[in-house]
């Protein structure tokens, strides 16, 4: 038996660190309604810009973020819409990828 309660949900990659839930509501919701909107901000790690290094002694280390998140729809046609709108568009000053997340996936394939 199908259930009636079943998430479409895409991944949106490439966020910018100040990105939070309201703004990928804000910017999904013209493909439908948005049921849900989750942003991940993984551990902060290091890398340093050996491209400035000539102007002081030490590389200069600058501390970042890996931001992404999700956004579910109710129907499967909303999210398609959202992917191919949304998918390598400026949200901020980062060009984002979106695509269908993997678990939304497995639970269409369970499903039927």
């Amino acid at each position: 038996m199908a259930s009636t309660d079943v998430e479409f949900t895409c991944y949106v990659g490439n966020l910018e660190s100040d990105t939070d839930e309201k703004d990928l509501e804000n910017a999904f919701s013209q493909f439908g309604d948005v049921i849900d909107s989750n942003v991940v901000y993984e551990r902060d790690y290091d890398y340093y810009d050996y491209e400035n290094d000539y102007e002081c002694e030490l590389p200069i280390s600058i501390t970042t973020k890996k931001v992404y998140g999700f956004v579910s729809f109710k129907d499967e046609k909303c999210m398609k819409d959202a992917i191919k709108g949304m998918n390598r568009q400026n949200l901020g000053l980062k060009t984002i990828n979106v695509q269908e997340s993997h678990s939304s996936r497995r639970r269409r394939r369970r499903r039927g």
